[in-house]
């Protein structure tokens, strides 16, 4: 360990010492080696170490001292556009996982909000108050439009917006395939 605190670390590191100064412990890793190109560079160089420099947030491998005492003055910079595109993948990632989620979050939380009565054939049918337009819009967003003209959320939830055949009075309504079953709403301003 030097004298700020940062550890050097020889052919003898662990797997999971590796994995902790790696951060996320996915690649790249430090210095945009992997555990294996670590184990490899070792081998070639037995007496080189893992070195964190000041005024730098990552690891790097070295061969031998001489070359731990050259400071590249841009390092900081590459290292944080590494750490920021690295992050913006990661937050892109995550969005992409949740919004699944949500999508089924969305529909769950409308329908709830509804009181539904099952019609003979097996529809579960209710009424809302509100503007379908605006409704249709919201419950869609993100959706791919289907040549029927209903969208199909990430989920595989199907929604399609027409106005009742059966209802003498041809009340708006929000048809949803969610989760195997069929919902009608009948929507009145």
């Amino acid at each position: 360990m030097d004298p700020d605190g940062r550890e050097t670390y020889g052919a003898d590191i662990t797997k999971n010492e590796f994995e902790k100064i790696s951060g996320f412990g996915f690649k790249p890793t430090v210095d945009g080696k992997t555990w294996e190109e670590a184990k490899d560079f070792f081998k070639e160089h037995p007496d080189g170490f893992i070195y964190r420099n000041p005024d730098e947030v990552t690891y790097r491998f070295y061969a031998n001292e001489g070359e731990a005492n050259i400071v590249d003055p841009n390092a900081c910079n590459a290292e944080l556009v590494k750490i920021l595109v690295g992050s913006k993948l990661l937050t892109n990632f995550v969005k992409k996982l949740f919004s699944r989620k949500s999508d089924s979050n969305k529909i769950d939380d409308f329908l709830s909000e509804i009181d539904f009565k099952r019609n003979p054939h097996g529809v579960k049918l209710g009424h809302r108050k509100g503007n379908i337009e605006a409704l249709f819009r919201k419950l869609t967003k993100g959706g791919k439009r289907l040549d029927s003209g209903a969208y199909e959320l990430s989920d595989g939830t199907i929604i399609h917006m027409h106005n009742s055949v059966k209802d003498p009075k041809h009340i708006p309504t929000l048809d949803i395939k969610f989760k195997g079953k069929i919902y009608k709403i009948r929507v009145e301003p």
